[in-house]
């Protein structure tokens, strides 16, 4: 039995006629239903049940059909996947990312992908959520790595992972004293309105972590002073070790706390403090085989 044979009995099945799957298949009817009955035979069971207008699936028939399909599916499956690693073995992929994206994922990211396709050339664009849409609308980057939410509706993405938001607050601040630590490191849960006098460090307009900061204030009823704008968390995090004021940091941060200066990280009550980061691009159908790869590559890493 070949698979042709079983494409010959799937094309029957669906058409319930010898000249129809004939027709279907580029041969001749006489030679369909001779290559039937030698499978037939070989089986020693009967698949058809012949009509005079059409053709009716026997038990043995129906079980057939069953596994049929799915092995043809799984062929399919498995010439896409080596028709995609020859495509694999040369190309160039774009790639924007946030700069804590670049900070914190991608190298482990392009290590993983490099190791399997050394052979693909990759650009890499940092820039900020929103400038990384525009590079996205223009045809310059094939994918964006960045949080939700997106400002261009059109675009698609796959959720790549969520992270938490932290407060980070000054070794030394008044409310350290009074919320006690618990098992994972940070100094509880805290309200935004315990908060409302301090001064801010947040990041640029334009960085999707500054607006949900901005909004967790206005959430708890006062507007951020900000003292200090930044393009990078990681100075954002610095300069709460020097006292200069509380800022919003993501998961990531609070990770790598080892070396933060004594920096404090708190959960914050009340609204949705979560970052959804996504592989974002324009049209899933047009992603080349190369940006899909790099996809599932980094979407793997980071859940596990």
């Amino acid at each position: 039995m070949q698979l042709r044979d079983i494409q010959y009995v799937v094309t029957i099945a669906d058409m319930q006629s010898f000249s129809k799957a004939a027709e279907a298949l580029y041969i001749s009817q006489p030679a369909l239903s001779q290559c039937i009955k030698r499978l037939e035979a070989d089986l020693g069971v009967a698949l058809f049940a012949r009509k005079r207008k059409h053709v009716l699936l026997t038990r043995a028939g129906e079980l057939f059909l069953q596994d049929a399909r799915q092995i043809l599916q799984l062929s399919s499956h498995i010439t896409s996947q080596m028709e995609n690693l020859h495509v694999l073995k040369q190309g160039k992929l774009h790639i924007g990312m946030t700069p804590l994206f670049g900070r914190f994922y991608f190298a482990q990211s392009y290590n993983a992908f490099h190791t399997l396709y050394p052979n693909i050339e990759i650009t890499v664009h940092e820039a900020t959520s929103i400038s990384l849409e525009h590079l996205l609308a223009a045809g310059k980057i094939d994918i964006a790595l960045m949080p939700l939410p997106l400002a261009d509706k059109t675009f698609e993405y796959e959720e790549m992972v969520s992270e938490e938001t932290f407060l980070a607050v000054p070794p030394d601040h008044r409310i350290n004293s009074v919320i006690p630590k618990t098992p994972d490191g940070c100094f509880g849960t805290i309200d935004m309105a315990m908060f409302r006098d301090d001064d801010f460090i947040m990041l640029y307009p334009g960085q999707r972590l500054r607006q949900l900061g901005t909004d967790a204030c206005r959430a708890a009823g006062f507007e951020p002073h900000i003292v200090f704008e930044t393009s990078y968390v990681d100075s954002a995090n610095a300069l709460v070790a020097t006292g200069i004021g509380v800022s919003f940091v993501p998961y990531m941060i609070f990770a790598t706390r080892k070396d933060n200066g004594g920096v404090v990280y708190y959960h914050i009550n009340g609204i949705n403090a979560t970052r959804n980061l996504v592989a974002a691009y324009e049209d899933a159908s047009q992603l080349s085989p190369a940006a899909k790869a790099f996809i599932r590559i980094t979407r793997d890493l980071l859940r596990q």
